[in-house]
């Protein structure tokens, strides 16, 4: 069993969107897609469809990509002391910035090893990566999650002898293409704001 549907049509030109997402799952198991994400408007496969992408999506921003993680953020203690992270925090690290303090994430605020609390005198540097939604994510993680949750959906709802559009080699080259775009963005990154290299960028100019 084949799905029918090539490759080149599972991204849209402004990004894939939620629903694109579902539909795309459900075309590749032979299932018609749905016109809305509202509950009452949705199938089973779709409903599944759609907790599989929430899982994925929610699984891969966890490791910590360049879009959703900021760096050197500072955060304040409120009246009582209390460093409270935000709803949607997925982690939060020390940064250097604030060696040697030694806190951990306890509920959803800051918790402070060394002195056994969790009030701080202070504010604190921390590196915070963040939960996104899935349209607010760059194409190529999107069509990763797309890609890791296609392949979940359809092993588990087509036989073992069906051709699945969302293949194991698909989700490994989505998964390749999202850790050259991270690398990269890193990289401008680095390259923009790193004194070192805008000494060399300046040599360059110099030598040209």
């Amino acid at each position: 069993m084949s799905s029918g549907i090539e490759p080149s049509g599972l991204t849209a030109a402004n990004g894939t969107t939620l629903l694109q997402a579902v539909n795309q799952m459900l075309q590749a198991i032979g299932q018609a897609g749905v016109m809305s994400l509202q509950t009452e408007n949705m199938t089973e496969p779709a409903q599944a469809a759609l907790q599989m992408l929430s899982d994925t999506n929610a699984e891969a921003q966890s490791r910590g990509w360049h879009f959703n993680t900021d760096e050197e953020l500072l955060l304040e203690p409120d009246v009582f002391g209390f460093i409270n992270l935000p709803a949607n925090a997925l982690s939060a690290t020390i940064n250097p910035r604030s060696y040697p303090a030694d806190f951990t994430w306890r509920g959803q605020r800051l918790y402070d090893r060394g002195r056994h609390t969790y009030q701080f005198t202070g504010p604190v540097y921390v590196d915070l990566t963040s939960a996104l939604e899935f349209e607010e994510t760059p194409q190529p993680f999107r069509w990763y999650v797309m890609a890791s949750s296609g392949r979940k959906f359809g092993v588990s709802r087509l036989p073992d002898s069906a051709t699945y559009k969302f293949t194991s080699q698909v989700e490994q080259d989505a998964w390749a293409a999202l850790l050259q775009f991270d690398q990269d963005a890193r990289s401008a990154d680095l390259s923009s704001t790193s004194p070192h290299f805008a000494s060399f960028r300046r040599g360059q100019r110099r030598i040209v």
